[in-house]
């Protein structure tokens, strides 16, 4: 009965995440597809059914604003 301690997981954690591959997205990265997926929210449902002009994006920003966070301030 030998105890061999060398397949278990390491002690020292520290490089985990620069070892986890391309699959695992950390950083800044996940606030930035946050965004972008909050505002195109947003620019579908108002500028695809013609319901607000893109001009009126432009003249009238606080009102933009407004719209992003409605579409972009749901639960779920």
């Amino acid at each position: 009965m030998s105890t061999n301690t060398s397949d278990g997981p390491s002690v020292d954690d520290s490089g985990r995440f620069e070892d986890a591959g391309p699959g695992l997205v950390t950083g800044n990265v996940r606030w930035y597809a946050l965004v972008f997926l909050i505002i195109i929210a947003a620019c579908l449902a108002e500028f695809l059914t013609g319901s607000t002009s893109i001009l009126v994006t432009f003249t009238y920003p606080l009102g933009f604003a407004t719209l992003v966070g409605m579409y972009g301030g749901g639960r779920s």
